[in-house]
């Protein structure tokens, strides 16, 4: 049961920052961080022609930038930390297991985004 819930929980963690603008909106949300995070002029310039990750890896490289830009790269990190409690040798398993249902995840989001409802009526 530890292992599901290590997949659920980085598979969680994915979805969040790849499926979804959480990012984007709750950085915008904290003006006084835009020296860092340069939300406005993302906002001004790039606003929903590419990705906000894509804006930072392109205009500030970094490791921590490219670290979470890359959703593989990062699933392999958030993938060691269950994998450190309950052993080693489920870090394979949680990690294409919360890629998988992630993907799976973001692959509904954008099959049925736009879905009528009524459309069938």
């Amino acid at each position: 049961m530890d292992v599901v819930m290590s997949i659920l929980w980085v598979m969680f963690a994915l979805y969040i920052l790849y499926g979804t603008n959480s990012v984007y909106a709750y950085l915008s949300r904290m003006p006084w961080l835009d020296h860092w995070t340069q939300i406005k002029r993302y906002k001004q310039f790039y606003r929903w022609s590419i990705p906000y990750s894509t804006f930072m890896q392109n205009d500030h490289p970094s490791f921590l930038i490219e670290l979470f830009s890359c959703r593989y790269c990062l699933g392999v990190w958030l993938s060691m930390i269950p994998s450190a409690i309950v052993g080693w040798d489920w870090l394979p398993m949680i990690y294409f297991g919360s890629q998988l249902g992630c993907s799976a995840f973001m692959w509904v989001q954008d099959r049925f985004a736009n879905y009528d409802m009524d459309a069938d009526f």
